[in-house]
């Protein structure tokens, strides 16, 4: 008889969630307690603006712009990235 993976799974996904600072019900999109739920969503909000501002805005998109204006295929305009 096999046995069920399913605590095996669990154990697995909550490992990956843990590792990459992902809240566990978002990372499987599970909402069984509002509350908790809430306060995931709001931390993980907080952690990808953070990422946002902090990583993607000056280290790629900025860069990209930058290389498109070069490059001329956009016109050379002051701009801000939000």
């Amino acid at each position: 008889q096999i046995a069920d993976p399913t605590n095996h799974y669990k154990m697995l996904v909550m490992a990956m969630a843990m590792a990459e600072g992902i809240p566990y019900r978002i990372l499987l999109g599970v909402e069984e307690g509002k509350q908790a739920g809430s306060q995931d969503v709001t931390q993980w909000n907080r952690k990808m603006e953070g990422r946002r501002s902090e990583y993607v805005s000056p280290l790629v998109v900025r860069p990209v712009i930058d290389r498109l204006i070069a490059l001329n295929v956009l016109e050379e305009a002051e701009y801000d990235v939000k």
